[in-house]
């Protein structure tokens, strides 16, 4: 008969279930992560696993889902912290967003996200919010005059390329894009 885990247990293996799903579904594409391995660097059996999680599918859309989470609560503490400054605003966040890559490298993955009409990733692949990034800058008093789509794909890009320069040990590529968009912000972020 399996052995019953107290409350406590329960939710100190499902937090680590996520932080080893986070930290493998970073390194590794998750078709390469196994249930085992999951299991082994939670420090439970395989099938103690099953208890938790219906599948590796399953808990790869928790950890996306936390991680995307994450970078959403990250966007907005970045640009809480320039209150009515938005060039440095803007830049910040670029600059985020091409360290993305380097953060959760696979769990980010080479696919641009697809989303839904409220935001949420509809491929799993965590990325900054386009309409949660407006409403941040909305929060502290600027006025954007893009949409969310252009913004989202310009974050998406900029990921893509910090990840494309750190794989050739440059960064000049993304230094003179950052610089750009520094440059293009005063024609569409102003405070209002």
């Amino acid at each position: 008969m399996p052995r019953r885990f107290s409350t406590e247990e329960s939710e100190r293996i499902e937090r680590s279930l996520i932080d080893e799903g986070v930290a493998l579904f970073t390194v590794y594409d998750a078709k390469y992560v196994t249930v085992d391995q999951i299991a082994d660097a939670a420090g439970i059996s395989k099938g103690a696993f099953y208890r938790f999680h219906a599948s590796k599918d399953e808990l790869y859309s928790v950890c996306a889902a936390l991680v995307h989470d994450r970078i959403q609560q990250e966007v907005r503490s970045i640009t809480a912290a320039c209150t009515r400054t938005p060039d440095r605003a803007l830049k910040a966040v670029c600059r985020y967003a091409a360290d993305l890559s380097a953060r959760y490298g696979k769990l980010i993955g080479s696919q641009a996200p697809s989303c839904t009409r409220s935001g949420a990733p509809q491929n799993g692949t965590p990325h900054i919010d386009g309409r949660a990034l407006i409403s941040a800058f909305h929060e502290i008093g600027c006025v954007c005059d893009f949409s969310s789509e252009a913004v989202e794909q310009l974050c998406w890009d900029l990921c893509s390329l910090g990840a494309m320069d750190r794989e050739r040990g440059a960064s000049e590529g993304l230094d003179l894009l950052l610089d750009l968009c520094d440059i293009g912000s005063a024609s569409f972020i102003r405070i209002s």
